[in-house]
């Protein structure tokens, strides 16, 4: 099966998406549905039993609930769901003694008692279960953690694991019957790594009778190897995924801890089972995450991970992980309809003291920097039967609109359109246009990312929205008109405003901490500064305003006098002494809002120093 790569510097990469970078590959989330024939019926097991599942108090069947058969060692000997009415047939693998439990999520659970099977027996048994809801909205979030669950197991963290346990057993069992063809959507995405917008991306639908949409690696082997690995050759990296036979594994409850945490913003009405290493080791990466569970229905809506300790050089961020959606079918069965794995793209450069080393590779040392992140996901768009019925998703609704920069009166071409909280986005073309389809329905947030949205503070900015299944929701997104904005970011003001960016030139990194200072320029002073033009390139002068730029290398300065020539520069401070991005000749009129990009030229090792 192919494998969608980036590559080391220097060799051409085998796709269009990504060139000269650290070959990165998903071996968890293929890039394609596994196309499978129908399995041939499977013999009738010699001992049956033929059951129907009701309730206690109104004595109605009970539809789309998991049974399963328990042998005398508490294994599991054979599950299925209930039909429409409430049937069941259990087919045993050997005589013997055995009990049935049925599961159904947001209720607690019933076994039976013990029930004897003689060989070539068919037993009828008619099974009434107690209804006794669970709420996981009443569970308090508790700071300890629960390691080795089934050793050391809270009340709190122990009903929430059961019911993600139901539905993570059942999507198990649904993958394995292999009674479902998907349609399905997949991407292959480029994304730049500080804000995810989409710097290029590669859309297929892909449809067949699949024992699911993507494969991990068995528990035990991603328990003793770790989810990221080199490759014999060394020229690629692999990135694993849990998956749900993964979660569920004896190898990783006893290598994680878990605890309870409270849903917020996106998670609101949810309540989350967290997990992350218990024991880290060195040289192996792990993955923490959280279980997402509704709070009313216990229902599991989706698994979030991180990877933790990653190889050496590779920068740990929040953004490189994946997330699972999960969703309960009519009928009881669960699948994974939404998915995305993100893993790091870096490029491999040698630093190094140049006057020690010179003319020797023995003090040059290996630095990766990550240049984008690679995602490839997909959405499962329809899911039907093998005679062509559909299964059902509920209905699925669409977003689009206009992306539109009023400051400069013309379409915000090439910006990310997001839900938040999900894996869905578009990119907005040259007209400013999006469209993103096949939306589950619900309560959303969009935002948008751009450089000119970061560069002017509005990142922060959500629009909410609805999404209804079968209908399209109209939202337009826009950079507020100048006046406006002037208010926004200098308030009580009416004098000039600047924004910008202070970057690495060689690199185009936002530096951090860098002296921001507009001043007025020195004048008539030969020599100091200036070019034979008459223009002043250094930082020399009386100052007028001084800020720092932020994290994301961004600077905002108010009440810049207007009507005069003035210059702006940045200054970082490394230990080889400061680096200045030279003097840029700025005039402003009133209450206008200039922005500028100042480029700081660093040594090829990065900034260092205070």
């Amino acid at each position: 099966m192919s494998e969608d790569c980036t590559i080391q510097a220097g060799r051409r990469a085998p796709a269009p998406l990504l060139s000269n970078w650290e070959l990165v590959c998903s071996r968890s989330l293929r890039a394609a549905v596994i196309l499978l024939a129908l399995l041939p019926g499977r013999p009738l097991a010699a001992q049956t039993i033929r059951g129907e599942l009701v309730e206690e108090t109104l004595q109605a069947p009970i539809e789309g609930a998991f049974i399963v058969l328990l042998d005398e060692t508490e294994e599991q000997a054979a599950a299925m769901l209930t039909n429409a009415i409430g049937r069941f047939v259990l087919q045993a693998p050997a005589p013997g003694r055995y009990r049935v439990r049925a599961e159904r999520i947001g209720y607690e659970s019933f076994t039976s008692p013990a029930l004897d099977l003689r060989a070539g027996e068919t037993l009828d048994y008619r099974m009434t279960m107690p209804v006794r809801p669970i709420q996981l909205a009443d569970i308090s979030v508790e700071t300890e953690r629960q390691c080795e669950m089934r050793k050391a197991e809270g009340a709190r963290v122990a009903a929430l694991w059961e019911e993600a346990r139901k539905a993570l057993t059942t999507a198990v069992w649904t993958e394995k019957e292999r009674n479902f063809r998907f349609t399905t959507q997949l991407w292959d995405r480029l994304l730049d790594p500080r804000n995810l917008e989409i710097l290029e991306q590669q859309r297929e639908t892909v449809t067949g009778l699949a024992s699911y949409p993507f494969r991990a690696l068995p528990a035990e082997q991603l328990a003793a190897s770790g989810y990221v690995r080199r490759v014999e050759d060394a020229s690629a990296t692999e990135y694993y995924a849990p998956d749900a036979e993964t979660l569920l594994s004896d190898v990783f409850i006893d290598d994680h801890c878990f605890r309870v945490v409270e849903g917020r913003g996106p998670t609101s009405g949810m309540v989350g089972l967290a997990f992350e290493p218990a024991r880290p080791v060195e040289g192996k990466t792990d993955v923490s995450g959280v279980l997402w569970l509704g709070a009313r229905n216990a229902h599991l809506r989706y698994v979030e991970y991180r990877y933790e300790n990653l190889p050496a050089g590779v920068r740990e961020s929040e953004k490189l992980g994946g997330r699972l959606e999960f969703r309960m079918l009519p009928g009881g069965a669960w699948v994974v309809d939404d998915w995305y794995i993100r893993m790091p793209v870096t490029d491999v450069a040698l630093e190094g003291d140049s006057e020690r080393s010179a003319g020797t590779l023995r003090d040059l040392r290996e630095k990766r920097k990550l240049v984008a992140i690679k995602e490839e996901g997909g959405a499962v768009i329809r899911i039907s039967d093998p005679e062509g019925r559909d299964v059902g998703l509920g209905g699925r609704g669409s977003l689009a609109g206009l992306a539109f920069d009023s400051t400069r009166n013309e379409p915000l071409a090439f910006a990310t359109v997001s839900l938040l909280g999900t894996n869905h986005r578009a990119r907005t073309n040259e007209e400013g246009l999006y469209s993103m389809p096949l939306l589950p329905p619900g309560n959303f947030f969009v935002t948008i990312s751009h450089p000119r949205v970061g560069m002017l503070r509005l990142g922060s900015a959500l629009r909410p929205v609805q999404i209804r299944a079968g209908e399209q929701v109209t939202v337009d997104l826009a950079i507020p008109p100048a006046r406006l904005l002037a208010a926004t970011l200098c308030p009580g003001q009416d004098r000039g405003i600047v924004v910008g960016l202070v970057v690495d030139e060689r690199t185009g990194e936002p530096l951090e901490n860098a002296s921001v200072r507009l001043f007025s320029p020195l004048r008539n002073v030969p020599g100091a500064g200036t070019e034979a033009s008459g223009v002043q390139t250094d930082m020399s002068g009386k100052e007028i305003s001084e800020t720092r730029s932020d994290s994301g290398g961004g600077f905002l300065l108010c009440g810049v006098p207007t009507d005069e020539i003035l210059y702006l520069g940045a200054r970082l401070v490394t230990a080889e002494g400061h680096k200045d991005s030279g003097a840029v000749p700025l005039t402003l009129e009133s209450s206008e809002i200039h922005e500028a990009l100042l480029e700081v030229a660093l040594p090829a090792g990065g900034p260092s120093g205070s």
